[in-house]
């Protein structure tokens, strides 16, 4: 069993959970979490599946901080257009 722990969920920040199966007689792994669905890659250790979740990318760690500023501002202005600090991250986010 592995000493890692995979982070909370990136996308709604809820906690995540390992998940295995076999395939043609060999273990496979992810990541994945049971509120939003999202899910990491499959891998062929535990431990390789975590690690795969707890370092995404750096552009979608940005876009996903930029999708967050947006969802504030929407929440605070309760409706769109969004802010100039949201629409500059999302434009740097996708560059």
């Amino acid at each position: 069993m592995s000493e890692q722990k995979p982070e909370p969920c990136l996308f709604c920040s809820s906690e995540t959970e390992v998940g295995q199966s076999v395939a043609v007689g060999v273990p496979l792994y992810w990541v994945s979490c049971p509120r939003c669905k999202a899910r990491g890659p499959v891998c062929d250790t535990q431990d390789a599946a975590i690690a795969a979740w707890n370092a995404p990318g750096e552009k979608v760690a940005a876009l996903v901080g930029a999708c967050r500023l947006a969802l504030a501002d929407y929440e605070r202005i309760g409706s769109w257009p969004l802010s100039a600090s949201s629409l500059e991250a999302m434009r740097a986010a996708t560059d």
